[in-house]
């Protein structure tokens, strides 16, 4: 194919009748920071330098400076054909980022905005074919490209000139296989997505059908870009978001997919990094600008190829173990593997191929949906097998129940005939030897009286010596067809006499003791004990085994019996031995009976002395806690709801005026709630030192700023070197200016106004925890401003409420529930509100144990 050379490429010895489409590749005229149009032309030629076509200005040297990515320029080429006037087309794909082209002075494409700076510039993507006419005059080629908008810069892909209907055929089969894999997607997502929800204990039709579905976005915004020809408006930025996105997105899921199905060989700790490196990238992309986030796009494609290459590992791995699952999903990933290097190295332009991915996606997508299928199927089938198995073992059951005989040949009978034998045998092993037990032969052979059963005698044809031999040394289940012509049997006259067609043993084991075997045969075919059968009787080894035992022990009873008084005088004496030893164990029960409770007389006097104990420490705290006319004192339309899980409490509440002044507004005040560490004694000591540190931060710093009051909480905490914290809210209220001031450490505060509830959120940490054991919090308290109206419900709280298990499933109440109920309740008078918390808990708690302390303080102004 001819290549451009200084501005011009030669084509007039192409015929595209025969030699169909040419690419307009190799060096252009190419004019820097200029705009030029055909006019341009004909007036002067510029100043001109060339331009290899495809590529990005990025990095280019231009008058001895190097181009970024930003900026514009105009290219021009001359077409040379063969003369003779005809309708030729021509396709343009991608440019970096908009562009206006003529043809022999006509505009034919105009997409985005072209612009000498980014205000005057709009950014679009739209590859599409346009038909011209050519005369015998040489073809006149101007294009103007900018970008202020991407990381690319330039003419990244061909342009084609041909026939209209050569170009146009393969634009349609563009669109129409990019439709069908769009519809094959889709469809296989939705599929998958179905079957999640149908069995959610398999979460790999879930992140299969994610993958589908994301493969699907990134469809409509590659190759044709597929969207923009539905959407012509779509937003440009938004398009480019979404391209990213679903390829961060659907490598995740991908490799979780695959890490779910395969967990023996693929890394699980790879699959959450990679899981976490996703969504990271997600967000950021979500959050920037094109021009930034598109130079993610290398660490996008390393990435593909880290992940690949893991996954693939893995999958071979997981091939060599016979996995037929991991063999079909290793082909389709090979293929995607093998496109996604395709487009990084195209994207990079390294080659000058195409898009191969899409392909890559149908075939990776077909193997993917046919392991899974297959999987389905095993299961299905295996569900058939159970099924049966389950019909049989149910029907043996019934004929069990209905056995009245204590008789072990009644048993026998019963498995021989649901298992479709001619003979059968039970055959136990008492010390190295064999015993029959019991025989069902369709040949009224007699088989009593043949215990012990000698290997070693010549064979009689009475029962299938070669086969017992056997048995008695293997470890294992037996099974074989056509013995009377058997190499290992064909001298067993018994299987010869009858032409047996098919024997099974099932071997009789209690734990790893062997105890015998069953055997059965078949005279008339050698496809009565099926497979299925044989598995299914194995089902049954320690039910058929307890079954015999059971009636052994039976019969052995019944002997017994026989002689039962001369057993009983035996059993006599013993028990007369046993009764004097009886006597002496009974003095030193007693003996030890005594010690015993002399201990215990200790543990109750050292119980009633700590219950003594806790009760005064419940008055100290009580003490250290605000009266509660102090408290409705300063906020007189308010409530407190206060529920201990012991009597001493870890949650605790603290109200002070301020400032200290004498003349001071009495109507401003400072509220704190919090919940320490614990509950009961533990909790109780936090509390008071929290008050104390409280107390300390208001009267003698003479702090009003909750954030300040809990910067000195927090230093307060970390100087005494406790280890634990405590979660609370602060707030304080000035009077004059209607000002109310909030900080919080992990507890939230509640602002009802006109019906509605507005959450202000606490900083994520607590008074005085340390985030690890070396390193502590270096972070600031927040302090939030509310202009405080006529009406505003407030509402401080500690986490017990919203913690506490109950309702019909014993789940947690939950935060959000507490803020409908609150909602709710807020138009109610400020103690009624207090009743209706108290009784929604009984209610919701029902008989489910208080786990943790609850406290919660409404306040309306």
């Amino acid at each position: 194919m001819p290549i451009a050379q200084t501005g011009e490429i030669d084509l007039s010895a192409w015929d595209f009748q025969k030699d169909g489409i040419a690419k307009l590749d190799g060096e252009w005229e190419f004019y820097w920071q200029q705009l030029l149009q055909p006019a341009d032309f004909q007036e002067h030629i510029p100043r001109k330098d060339y331009y290899q076509v495809p590529n990005l200005w990025n990095g280019l040297v231009h008058h001895g400076k190097k181009i970024t990515n930003i900026g514009y320029a105009t290219f021009r080429l001359i077409i040379h054909t063969k003369g003779d006037e005809k309708i030729l087309a021509i396709r343009t794909k991608r440019m970096e980022s908009n562009y206006n082209l003529w043809i022999n002075g006509e505009k034919l494409f105009s997409y985005g905005k072209v612009g000498a700076s980014k205000q005057e510039s709009v950014p679009m993507w739209y590859p599409t074919v346009k038909y011209f006419t050519a005369t015998d005059k040489p073809i006149e080629l101007v294009l103007q490209v900018s970008n202020f908008h991407h990381k690319k810069g330039g003419i990244s892909h061909s342009l084609t000139i041909g026939m209209p209907e050569d170009l146009a055929h393969k634009r349609q089969n563009l669109n129409y296989f990019t439709i069908f894999l769009l519809g094959v997607l889709l469809i296989t997502s939705f599929y998958h997505f179905g079957l999640y929800i149908l069995r959610r204990s398999d979460p790999s039709n879930l992140y299969f059908g994610l993958t589908a579905f994301l493969m699907a976005v990134n469809s409509l915004t590659t190759g044709n870009v597929l969207l923009i020809k539905m959407f012509p408006d779509f937003n440009w930025e938004l398009m480019l978001k979404s391209n990213f996105i679903s390829n961060y997105l659907r490598l995740v899921f991908f490799a979780m997919f695959l890490g779910n199905l395969f967990k023996k060989r693929i890394s699980t700790t790879f699959i959450k990094w990679q899981k976490y490196w996703g969504f990271l990238m997600t967000v950021f992309v979500m959050f920037t600008p094109a021009l930034i986030y598109g130079y993610t796009l290398i660490l996008f494609e390393v990435t593909v190829l880290v992940v690949i290459f893991v996954l693939l590992r893995g999958l071979i791995l997981a091939s060599l173990d016979k996995n037929r699952d991991a063999m079909l999903s290793l082909l389709g990933t090979l293929t995607l593997f093998a496109t996604a290097i395709n487009d990084i190295l195209h994207d990079m332009l390294i080659i000058h191929t195409a898009y191969l991915v899409p392909f890559g996606m149908f075939i990776f997508v077909f193997f993917q949906s046919l392991m899974l299928s297959m999987r389905s199927s095993r299961s299905f089938t295996e569900v058939e097998k159970l099924s049966s198995r389950l019909t049989f073992l149910d029907k043996l059951k019934n004929r069990f129940l209905e056995l009245t005989s204590r008789n072990l040949n009644s048993v026998l009978e019963i498995v021989a005939t649901e298992f479709g034998a001619d003979n059968a045998f039970l055959i136990l092993e008492k010390k190295g030897k064999l015993y029959i037990e019991a025989a069902i032969s369709t040949n009224s052979q007699e088989y009593r009286n043949f215990t012990p059963l000698n290997l070693t005698e010549t064979e009689t044809g009475r029962f299938p010596l070669s086969v017992f031999r056997f048995m008695l040394n293997e470890k294992t289940n037996f099974y074989a067809q056509h013995l009377s012509t058997h190499q290992n049997f064909s001298s067993d006259s018994y299987l010869r006499r009858f032409a047996i067609q098919e024997a099974f043993c099932l071997l009789l084991t209690a734990g790893k003791e062997r105890r015998g075997f069953f055997y059965f045969d078949s005279q008339v075919s050698a496809n009565v004990f099926t497979e299925e059968k044989r598995k299914t009787l194995t089902l049954m080894n320690s039910q058929l085994l307890s079954i015999s035992d059971n009636i052994l022990i039976y019969n052995e009873i019944t002997e017994l019996n026989k002689n039962l008084e001369a057993k009983v005088e035996h059993r006599t004496r013993e028990i007369s031995i046993k009764s004097e030893e009886i006597i002496a164990q009974r003095d030193a029960i007693e003996e030890a009976n005594a010690t015993l409770q002399l201990a215990y007389d200790r543990l109750d006097k050292s119980n009633r002395d700590l219950t003594n104990s806790i009760k005064y420490a419940k008055k100290i705290q009580k003490a250290v806690f605000p009266t509660l006319e102090f408290f409705n004192e300063l906020i007189p339309d308010s409530f407190i709801f206060f529920k201990p899980i012991q009597d001493l409490s870890g949650d605790f509440y603290w109200i002070d005026r301020f400032p200290p002044q004498i003349n001071a507004d009495k109507r401003n005040f400072i509220l704190a709630v919090g919940d320490c560490t614990g509950h009961g004694v533990p909790g109780a000591l936090l509390s008071i030192m929290g008050n104390n540190l409280l107390n300390y931060a208001v009267s003698t710093y003479e702090k009003t700023q909750p954030n300040a009051i809990l910067e000195i909480l927090d230093k307060g905490f970390k100087e005494r070197k406790v280890r634990d914290g405590i979660d609370i809210a602060v707030i304080s209220y000035q009077h004059e200016t209607k000002k109310l001031h909030f900080g919080g450490a992990k507890n939230d505060m509640y602002l009802i106004r006109n019906k509605k509830l507005i959450v202000f959120k606490s900083d994520p940490f607590s008074v005085g925890r340390w985030i690890s054991k070396r390193k502590i919090r270096e972070v600031a308290f927040k302090n939030h401003e509310i202009n405080i109206q006529q009406g505003d419900v407030i509402y401080l709280f500690t986490d017990g409420y919203a913690d506490q298990f109950g309702g019909k499933y014993g789940r947690k109440y939950m935060y959000s529930a507490l803020r409908n109920f609150l909602l709710k309740i807020s138009y109610l008078p400020m103690q009624q509100q207090s009743e209706q918390l108290r009784e929604n808990m009984r209610l919701w708690q029902n008989n489910y144990a208080q786990i943790d302390d609850m406290l919660i303080i409404g306040l309306k102004f």
